[in-house]
């Protein structure tokens, strides 16, 4: 896999970098809306759980470990921002303790017309985190949501993942 084809970018120094991948959909907004903020349709495409899609609401997914968070932001349909595990320590992620913060995971979306949805999906984490982070939602944002959101299927693919992970790595993503 080429650099070129790696979708996640990273900017930032310190304890906290933020993870950013840009995609353009053929879907409409409501669409990538409704895929984002409605639990049967994350399920779809993500994992299980159940998400309390207003500010204040609970986000809660279950991926072997389970993330329970805090929704921040929702302004439909163009900004849903959650915190990614609020209890960092509890769930397996103590990186998050070390570098002082939660991590806040930030969708945007931008209608470019009826049919296309501009994607901005962003998550600020530490620098720990960055390599398996860069290729999970790499195959999760960056090809499952975007497969759902414009076919309404999902491939399923049990060494994308390692595949992902080792390109990261190589890139000397940091």
């Amino acid at each position: 896999m080429s650099n070129e084809a790696l979708l996640s970018k990273v900017y930032g120094a310190g304890p906290v970098r933020r993870l950013e991948i840009k995609l353009k959909l053929h879907a409409p907004i409501d669409r990538v809306w409704r895929a984002i903020t409605e639990s049967s349709e994350v399920r779809s495409w993500w994992t299980d759980g159940s998400i309390e899609a207003h500010e204040g609401g609970r986000f809660r997914l279950d991926q072997g470990e389970e993330v329970d968070g805090t929704v921040k932001v929702c302004f439909p349909p163009y900004l849903f921002e959650f915190t990614w595990n609020d209890a960092p320590a509890s769930a397996g992620h103590p990186q998050l303790i070390e570098a002082n913060t939660k991590s806040l995971v930030r969708f945007d979306l931008v209608e470019l017309d009826e049919a296309h949805t501009q994607l901005s999906f962003s998550q600020f984490l530490p620098p720990t985190e960055i390599v398996g982070a860069s290729a999970g939602w790499h195959q999760i944002v960056g090809e499952r949501l975007k497969e759902f959101v414009e076919t309404g299927a999902v491939s399923e693919d049990p060494n994308r993942f390692a595949e992902l992970q080792k390109a990261y790595a190589a890139s000397g993503i940091t």
